[in-house]
C-alpha cells in the first residue's frame, strides 16, 4: 500500500467535526483510504441500488443503522436524487 501522509491530519479532523469528506480523481484510492483509516466500520456503496432505494424511501430508518460511523462511498451519487441525503 503506498503510504499516505494525510492519515494524520484525517484523524485529527474527525476529533474536531463529526464527518470527514475524502475527495479525489476515479481510481486514485478513496476507499482504501477511508477503510485503513476506519477499520470497523461497515462499509456503504451508494452505486449499489438498493441503498439508494434505501435511502429514497426510508431515509431515518436508513440513517439510524449507523449511529457508530460508517463509510458512505460515492455518496455524490446520492445528491442527484430527488430527496437527497440529509444528515
Amino acid at each position: 500500500m503506498i503510504r499516505r501522509s494525510r492519515i494524520a491530519e484525517a484523524k485529527f479532523n474527525l476529533t474536531q467535526f463529526r464527518a470527514l469528506c475524502i475527495l479525489g480523481p476515479r481510481q486514485s484510492g478513496k476507499s482504501t483510504l477511508c477503510k485503513s483509516i476506519f477499520k470497523g466500520k461497515q462499509y456503504v456503496n451508494f452505486e449499489n441500488l438498493k441503498v439508494q432505494h434505501q435511502v429514497e424511501n426510508e431515509q431515518e430508518k436508513f440513517l439510524h443503522q449507523y449511529q457508530h460511523g460508517v463509510i458512505f462511498d460515492a455518496l455524490g451519487r446520492q445528491m442527484h436524487t430527488q430527496n437527497g441525503l440529509r444528515v
